[in-house]
């Protein structure tokens, strides 16, 4: 084969394994999110809710809109506000 030159067969399994390896981290993407939602959710029922902040952060990072992603965060950090601390703007951003 001579350089700059490729079989049209070639280029056929060169796409196909670019497919591959895409389908293969949307799949991954996806465990990786239903993992940290799943751990957000379960940190809300112990009222943890600064670990929710942080696997819902983590969710955002991968998929910026992921609804839930961003009302356990808007929920919990509204939960994190005191009289000294009151969280309303970084509340009301999350949603």
């Amino acid at each position: 084969m001579q350089k700059g030159k490729f079989k049209e067969s070639d280029i056929s399994v060169a796409k196909e394994l670019f497919n591959t390896a895409i389908d293969e981290t949307l799949e991954s993407q996806s465990r990786i999110i239903d993992n940290y939602l799943m751990m957000a959710r379960n940190a809300a029922e112990t009222g943890n809710h600064t670990e929710v902040v942080t696997y819902c952060n983590k969710v955002i990072e991968i998929n910026s809109k992921n609804s839930e992603a961003w009302l356990l965060k808007g929920t919990s950090t509204g939960w994190q506000s005191t009289l000294a601390s009151i969280k309303l703007e970084a509340t009301l951003s999350c949603f």
